[in-house]
C-alpha cells in the first residue's frame, strides 16, 4: 500500500493507539464482510498459515469485534507470537492483541481465541510451561480457574498464573496506560503457582 492510502493510515493509527506494531498484520479494504478489519494470521510451528481472525476497527459496540474465516477450525490452532523451544514458559490468554502486548515486553504470548483450551490446543502446548493470564473480569477469572484445573488434570507438571490489575481489563489496556518495564515487573512479581488449592483461594478473594 502507498503511504498515503486511507486504509493503511487508518490501520496504523488504530494499532498505534494500542501500542501494537504493524509487522505481520494486514488490513482488509474491499470485502463487504471483512472490510475495516485488522487481519491477524495464526501460524503453526512450520510457519504455515492455519487460521486467522478479523478484528474490527469500528468503535460501534453493535458490530461484532471478531469475525472468523468460514469453515475454519480454530480449536486446532493457537496464535503464538513465536513457537519457542520445548520447556519455555508461554503466557496464555484470550486475544491476539494481549499476546502481542506480552511479546513487546519480552515474553512469549499465546492466544487461544476464547475462554477455554480445546483438547487439541492443550496438546499443542504440552511441551511448554504454561502461565495463565486471562482478562481481569469475571469471565477471565472463570477461564483461569477452569483452564488451570484442566491442565493439572492433564498431567502438566507446572502451571502458573497472573491476573491483570483490576484497573485494567486486559494486558493490552495495561500496556497502553503504563510503560513496558512496569508491565513486565508486575508479571514477574505477581506470577504464582497454580495448584489444586488455587481455585478456592481465587474465589474467596473475589468475594
Amino acid at each position: 500500500m502507498s503511504d498515503c492510502n486511507y486504509w493503511k493510515i487508518r490501520a496504523q493509527t488504530y494499532l498505534s493507539e494500542r501500542k501494537i506494531p504493524t509487522e505481520g498484520l494486514y488490513v482488509c479494504t474491499e470485502d463487504p464482510e471483512y472490510a475495516n478489519r485488522i487481519i491477524l494470521p495464526w501460524y503453526d510451528k512450520e510457519e504455515k498459515l492455519v487460521y486467522w481472525n478479523a478484528r474490527t476497527m469500528s468503535k460501534n459496540n453493535k458490530i461484532i469485534r471478531y469475525l472468523k474465516p468460514k469453515k475454519a477450525d480454530q480449536e486446532s490452532a493457537l496464535f503464538m507470537t513465536e513457537w519457542p523451544a520445548p520447556g519455555t514458559k508461554i503466557y496464555i490468554m484470550e486475544g491476539e492483541f494481549d499476546a502481542i502486548s506480552l511479546q513487546i515486553i519480552g515474553l512469549i504470548g499465546c492466544a487461544c481465541g476464547g475462554k477455554y483450551l480445546s483438547d487439541s490446543q492443550i496438546e499443542l502446548i504440552r511441551s511448554y510451561e504454561p502461565v495463565l493470564v486471562f482478562d481481569a473480569d469475571e469471565a477471565g477469572l472463570k477461564a483461569l480457574i477452569e483452564v488451570g484445573i484442566s491442565l493439572l488434570e492433564r498431567g502438566f507438571p507446572k502451571v502458573s498464573y497472573v491476573r491483570p490489575p483490576l484497573a485494567y481489563k486486559d494486558w493490552n489496556k495495561f500496556l497502553q496506560c503504563r510503560d513496558n518495564q512496569t508491565v513486565k515487573t508486575y508479571i514477574e512479581k505477581f506470577e504464582k503457582r497454580f495448584t489444586t488449592m488455587t481455585p478456592d483461594m481465587l474465589k474467596a478473594k473475589h468475594l
